[in-house]
């Protein structure tokens, strides 16, 4: 049995919350996701730099799209930062997250994309 490219190793192991099976890989979100295609099709969001030290840029190619909400969150799901983006181009910092892979969750006019960073020093 397969979940993706990932082969499931050891099935059907008792939890108190539920049934865990083991996986032989990592299993990511998409690099770029969204709810509504629709209404994000022409928007493009850039964060540079990528892998990123102290400061991370975030670039929106259109002017509609400014007051979007904007969430970091690690790979487990913790979100470290929530703030309204009021311009299309941004400098975040993030000199208090430690090293790793992270991803910047922006929603608006009811739809959401993700995109993944990583801090690294």
């Amino acid at each position: 049995v397969y979940i993706n490219d990932a082969m499931v190793t050891v099935a059907d192991i008792e939890a108190d919350n539920g049934v865990v099976h083991v996986i032989d890989a990592v299993l990511l979100p998409p690099l770029e996701t969204s709810l509504d295609q629709n209404s994000i099709e022409n928007v493009h969001i850039d964060l540079y730099p990528n892998p990123a030290n102290d400061y991370i840029h975030i670039a929106i190619n259109n002017i509609e799209f400014k007051g979007l909400k904007v969430r970091i969150i690690n790979a487990s799901g913790t979100v470290y930062n929530e703030f309204v983006m009021n311009s299309t181009n941004e400098r975040l910092d993030v000199s208090s997250l430690s090293p790793g892979l992270y991803y910047m969750v922006i929603s608006g006019n009811d739809s959401v994309r993700s995109s993944k960073f990583i801090i690294s020093r």
